[in-house]
């Protein structure tokens, strides 16, 4: 049985599972009116959520902070806090990668200018800019459709990078005009693709 609060489901399959085991542990009218509303999901599912889970859904939220290293706003400052996440390794992965995607995004300033430099005139250059992005809005779409229909997320978010970097070596390592323009078309799709 699954438990449905303003027309989400929440039930032990269910992606919203924490929020509701969350939601049972607490003993306030809110979670009362919360647990009374139960109905039909849109998939069967074999275990009901228990009054436990709650319990289970907290220890599964601690685990995944890691160290329980908060002692107060008095003895942590800002700068302590600031001091910590410098020496993270995980935060400068995490600022790397945000580099990365954001100036791999950042050639659709330019592209009609990328474009230009095929040699066609300029009219030429803006009618070859257009089908790039054409292209994008139909991989993109069909990325997202199939990120949804299977399920998987991290193939359909560093696939798309991949080829973001295949493209922008292409287009860097060549000087003839069929495979720059190939580059160029999957550029747009492969960086908005993730």
């Amino acid at each position: 049985m699954a438990i449905h609060h303003r027309g989400i489901c929440y039930g032990r399959d269910c992606e919203y599972s924490i929020l509701c085991a969350a939601k049972l542990a607490t003993h306030n009218p809110v979670a009362k009116r919360f647990r009374a509303r139960s109905g039909k999901c849109h998939e069967s599912h074999p275990f009901p959520v228990r009054a436990n889970d709650g319990r289970q859904a907290v220890i599964r939220l601690k685990e995944d902070v890691g160290l329980d290293d908060w002692t107060g706003s008095a003895q942590q400052t800002f700068f302590h806090g600031f001091w910590l996440a410098l020496k993270d390794t995980k935060t400068w992965l995490l600022m790397i990668c945000a580099t990365g995607i954001v100036s791999s995004g950042g050639v659709t300033n330019f592209f009609p200018s990328v474009v230009a430099t095929l040699g066609f005139n300029s009219l030429d250059t803006l009618l070859l800019t257009a089908p790039p992005y054409l292209l994008a809005v139909c991989t993109v779409s069909l990325n997202a459709w199939h990120a949804d229909r299977t399920g998987e997320r991290y193939w359909h978010i560093t696939g798309p990078l991949l080829v973001s970097i295949l493209s922008f070596i292409l287009a860097a390592a060549t000087k003839t005009t069929g495979p720059r323009y190939f580059a160029m078309m999957i550029m747009p799709g492969s960086f908005y693709g993730r």
